[in-house]
């Protein structure tokens, strides 16, 4: 399932300068974590330094298990109901800024892909109250299923708690690749376009 002399001339002039370098060491030390800290806050904010859009199948389950959860009308469902179908999992949360930025362009690949029988489908790690509220502001068009705080959820899927996670699935239910972190149209893209050439 991603991260980037000067040369004095004579004794005089080299003390002078050791002298002036020890003086201005405190200030000097500041300035360069100064520094450092905006460096790593620029490179970790830039698009480019978002996870790595593909992580191996193989550190999460080989299939789509099929547990239970509750659509946002309390209604039990089944993940066997998208057998059949190539289908993209969205692991979110109200609370995650991140899963709140990609829910445009999640409804925007279920549109685009609809032709293709892609199946987009949202499990929120929230509850019922909060994920209803939310799907009906935002008009989240694609089915939401409610897991609470159940971790064993994640855990039958072989991935971690971190959110967003994105599951991209073939239609005979095996996990072809998995996204962790905020999905970007291109990487998506890339993603939707090797899980449907998947055999």
């Amino acid at each position: 399932l991603s991260a980037r002399s000067a040369e004095g001339k004579g004794p005089t002039t080299d003390c002078a300068r050791k002298m002036n370098l020890a003086r201005a060491a405190p200030g000097l030390t500041v300035v360069a974590v100064a520094a450092t800290a905006g460096y790593l806050a620029y490179e970790s904010l830039r698009p480019e330094a978002q996870p790595t859009p593909k992580v191996a199948a193989a550190s999460a389950a080989e299939r789509i298990p099929n547990i239970t959860l509750p659509d946002l009308e309390g209604r039990p469902r089944q993940l066997s109901e998208w057998k059949g179908r190539p289908l993209l999992i969205n692991f979110w949360a109200t609370w995650c800024e991140p899963c709140r930025r990609e829910i445009p362009l999640l409804k925007k690949i279920r549109a685009d892909y609809a032709a293709t029988g892609l199946a987009v489908l949202g499990i929120a790690i929230d509850f019922p109250e909060p994920v209803s509220a939310y799907a009906r502001d935002a008009k989240i068009d694609y089915p939401i299923l409610v897991a609470a705080d159940d971790a064993t959820v994640t855990q039958a899927f072989g991935v971690g708690m971190g959110l967003p996670t994105t599951v991209f699935a073939s239609a005979d239910g095996r996990i072809v690749s998995v996204k962790v972190g905020e999905l970007h149209r291109e990487s998506a893209e890339k993603l939707i376009r090797d899980l449907l050439k998947a055999p």
